[in-house]
């Protein structure tokens, strides 16, 4: 039987508390982006397009953790290598490019130097979900070739 160490724990401990957190930033989100904007005294111009732009990249980074809250289970139950972890790998992937999208169009009304470090991370983190998505689904087949062996 697997036993789930300390980092397994903690690690999934984190996770959980970022998926709720990003709930609830997604649902400020907004009432706090106008007055940052006022704050920072940025034109007003900046308001909609911003908010839409948390909005929406919140929620695929919402559904990225929602997907690796669904990996850890696997994980904790002893079993990692199961097709479904392939899926989970495969929507946070399509997630991240999502967001680079996203950022990609901020980037027309909005330029910063931080946006295109944004959109380059999100980018590297979809081509590592995907590369990850295939050394599983190899283990998988591996797994299941093992299990058939008497």
């Amino acid at each position: 039987m697997y036993k789930t160490s300390f980092i397994n724990k903690l690690t999934k401990t984190v996770v959980d508390m970022f998926f709720y957190l990003g709930i609830v930033t997604v649902i400020l989100v907004p009432f706090v982006t106008p007055k940052i904007i006022k704050n920072l005294n940025l034109s007003e111009n900046l308001i909609v397009p911003t908010i839409i732009t948390l909005l929406l990249s919140g929620v695929c980074a919402v559904y990225i953790i929602l997907q690796l809250k669904k990996t850890f289970k696997t994980l904790t139950s002893g079993n990692p290598f199961v097709i479904e972890n392939t899926i989970y790998l495969k929507k946070m992937a399509i997630a991240a490019f999502i967001i680079s999208a996203i950022y990609i169009f901020k980037l027309v009304y909005w330029f910063t130097p931080a946006t295109v470090i944004i959109v380059l991370v999100f980018l590297v983190a979809g081509l590592f979900c995907l590369t990850l998505k295939d050394l599983f689904a190899q283990a998988v087949k591996f797994k299941e070739d093992n299990d058939l062996t008497i």
